[in-house]
């Protein structure tokens, strides 16, 4: 870091099961297939997913700045 204005990206990932979990039009998308096509699957308690899948940001994150020795102006 240097004095005056710094940018930082976080770029953060998460797991398929997650965005399932959260996504209210799955729902909506199943009953629409299985009005359509009949009951070929059965969903699987998405919703569960989010207790046991962990990923993606699950904290606050923090910078640490340590001084390196050197005059960084």
């Amino acid at each position: 870091m240097r004095n005056g204005g710094n940018q930082i990206e976080i770029i953060v990932y998460n797991t398929a099961a997650n965005a399932l979990a959260a996504d209210d039009h799955i729902t909506e998308l199943a009953a629409a297939s299985e009005a359509r096509y009949g009951r070929r699957f059965r969903m699987q308690d998405l919703d569960r997913a989010m207790d046991t899948v962990r990923s993606g940001l699950l904290h606050v994150p923090t910078l640490v700045v340590q001084p390196s020795g050197k005059d960084q102006s």
